[in-house]
């Protein structure tokens, strides 16, 4: 269900829009903050879990890091292809093949856990767990202040799932964080859309297989904090979960993606003091305006309609 799309006609044409291709074809950044990539064959266990030796590489993604552990790719983070990744992402985490393909399009025949931690080409400042690059982060460290602030949102283990607000909510934190402390701060519209996909990716696939609501312990896991196991970076399948029944498709991560965009009312996209910082913002729940949006010339709002208009749209960005 779409929020804050004024009339049913409207909700209806975006959908139309969306639907006229499923897949999104997200490029560079996108594959960091939607990098739920890598997943088991048939026959690997997922009990073969060894955290990083030293020389092995890793990045900022969970999900990358998870499968390297568990030995579903390369243990050494190096020497990786998309025919390595596809087949693993469908398999595991249930994203269709089309979405699959396009979520590793680097542009590099062969990458490493490495090369995810480019700032601001794969690694964005605002991230949920790692500390922003001006103060230091190098992509791959968990930083305990940033998943701590973030990770806060969701309550002391008094409440067993995460709803998509609150989700929204506590990624939004992170950005006003950031935009308040960080001068160098940047987080454009195709790094904005790589933020969301972040989150809707772990909302949609850490979840349990009883009701399929996103368990604020399997996050917990994933993102690599837990009481005992200070990184872990391990998929909590000893804990129940399970691969997601429903599959991530491209137009249910569009649909998601607009969703959680309408849930914070978002406008800053830099620090820059001598960049004009967008004034309008996206619609909250409930208010109306074409497609959701209200204001003036936000780069965001380009972005939503490439977004609508399927990977024609996105290969212009």
């Amino acid at each position: 269900m779409f929020l804050g799309f004024g009339s049913q006609t409207t909700r209806a044409s975006l959908r139309s829009n969306i639907a006229q291709d499923t897949s999104i074809a997200m490029k560079s950044g996108i594959l960091h903050a939607l990098c739920l990539a890598g997943s088991v064959v048939a026959d690997v266990s997922f009990d073969n879990w060894h955290p990083p030796v030293r020389g092995d590489l890793r990045s900022g993604c969970p999900a990358m890091n998870s499968m390297a552990n568990h030995g579903f790719i390369n243990r050494d983070g190096r020497n990786l292809t998309a025919a390595d990744v596809v087949p693993r992402l469908v398999e595991v985490f249930h994203l269709s093949t089309e979405l699959a393909t396009l979520l590793t399009q680097l542009g590099l025949p062969v990458f490493t856990l490495g090369d995810l931690n480019i700032h601001n080409r794969f690694e964005h400042d605002a991230s949920l767990s790692r500390k922003d690059f001006y103060f230091g982060g190098d992509g791959f460290t968990l930083d305990d202040a940033a998943f701590n602030q973030w990770f806060s949102h969701f309550g002391d283990g008094d409440k067993e799932y995460i709803d998509l607000q609150t989700a929204a909510t506590a990624r939004y934190s992170r950005v006003k964080h950031s935009h308040v402390h960080n001068p160098t701060f940047v987080l454009d519209a195709p790094k904005r859309l790589a933020s969301y996909g972040e989150t809707i990716l772990f909302f949609r696939t850490m979840v349990d297989p009883r009701n399929q609501q996103c368990r604020r312990d399997f996050v917990e896991i994933f993102f690599s904090k837990t009481l005992l196991v200070v990184e872990e970076q391990r998929i909590p399948y000893r804990e129940g979960w399970r691969r997601p029944t429903a599959e991530t498709t491209g137009l249910s991560l569009a649909s998601d993606i607009l969703e959680l965009a309408l849930r914070t009312p978002e406008n800053m996209g830099t620090n820059d003091r001598t960049v004009d910082v967008p004034e309008c913002s996206l619609s909250r729940p409930g208010e109306t305006g074409e497609a959701g949006v209200k204001g003036g010339p936000d780069k965001f709002q380009k972005v939503l309609k490439k977004l609508s208009s399927g990977s024609a749209g996105f290969a212009e960005l």
